[in-house]
């Protein structure tokens, strides 16, 4: 925790939290914000967690809102005792489906799922969300408000980039502080 509370002092760290998932594939999440992979990289791989070989860190840049994080740095910079009120928040990975390598049927795909993250975001189940950067698998991430997992996995399933094969989901429920997403 004091690395946590060191990186965010830093100004680095926007976001950690642990995840609830059983069985655990992925123990938890840092969002950086304002630093290339390869920093990202280098202070992950500091956390005592890592060194110690407890956890392994995946490192991904993300095309994600640049006002992720600002409120809550700001309330906390006005008072540093306001309360983080954690809860927990579904998070969507999207990955590469079975059907992504049809060119024709990806671009008319995608084009649909952004349209579901923007009734997604117009009704007001959305926290954040954006495009990962890279060569691998992983295509986007989306983070939902405090609303129940079922929900989520209802409105994933849906997604016509989801039902088309072009984008393949994986939930998680992960820990948040209050104010940090920013939609």
């Amino acid at each position: 925790m004091a690395n946590i509370q060191k990186m965010a002092r830093d100004g680095v760290l926007v976001s950690a939290g642990p995840f609830e998932d059983t069985p655990v594939t992925i123990s938890g999440i840092f969002i950086f914000k304002g630093i290339n992979r390869q920093a990202a990289q280098a202070i992950a791989d500091q956390d005592p967690a890592v060194v110690e070989h407890r956890n392994t860190i995946d490192v991904h840049a993300s095309n994600g809102p640049p006002e992720i994080g600002a409120e809550y740095m700001h309330l906390h910079t006005l008072d540093p005792k306001t309360p983080e009120n954690m809860q927990t928040h579904p998070l969507c990975i999207f990955l590469h489906g079975s059907t992504w390598g049809d060119v024709a049927k990806r671009e008319a795909g995608l084009k649909a799922h952004n349209v579901w993250i923007g009734k997604q975001r117009a009704d007001g189940k959305l926290g954040a969300a954006g495009a990962m950067e890279g060569p691998d698998e992983m295509q986007g991430v989306v983070m939902f408000k405090a609303i129940p997992l079922e929900e989520v996995r209802k409105s994933v399933d849906a997604d016509p980039a989801v039902t088309s094969g072009i984008l393949r989901p994986e939930l998680h429920t992960r820990w948040s502080a209050d104010h940090v997403l920013p939609w």
